[in-house]
């Protein structure tokens, strides 16, 4: 079974930070403020507490004074199964699985791609070329790439 949550950082209020900051561990507060724009800050710190729920939901609140990364600077929870983090554009995604789990997502913006198409196999690049909307063709494989390599 695969869990997701999700929330825009537009759901909390600037003068509400400090108080849910306040509902996490030393080193992640640390993490979170470390960032410096607000919007970074905010998206952290949603991450954090959709782990923190996640975990509470479960009754095992305590682990979160387990996190970590690991040697891949991958997220984890001494004593905890898989998740997976991810925010662009002010929205934020929290996966959690029984196995290896991945999660991506990224605000979808003008860009040159033809430079990033290097990274795909043919079959991709036909894919993405031949689209009618191949911006979103190209987003719709690069977000799935991202989870996998996440997973």
């Amino acid at each position: 079974m695969v869990t997701v949550s999700y929330c825009s950082v537009d759901h909390m209020p600037d003068h509400e930070v400090d108080r849910y900051l306040r509902l996490l561990p030393g080193q992640m507060q640390h993490e979170v403020t470390k960032y410096r724009y607000a919007s970074d800050r905010k998206s952290c710190l949603l991450a954090r507490l959709m782990l923190y729920e996640s975990l509470a939901h479960e009754g095992l609140a305590h682990l979160l004074q387990g996190w970590t990364r690991d040697s891949n600077n991958k997220p984890c929870v001494a004593g905890w199964g898989p998740f997976n983090i991810s925010h662009s554009g002010g929205m934020v995604l929290f996966s959690k699985a029984e196995n290896v789990t991945g999660i991506d997502i990224e605000k979808r913006l003008a860009i040159n791609y033809g430079d990033l198409l290097y990274h795909f196999h043919g079959r991709e690049r036909a894919y993405i070329t031949e689209a009618p909307d191949a911006l979103e063709a190209f987003y719709d494989i690069w977000v799935k790439k991202e989870a996998f390599l996440k997973a």
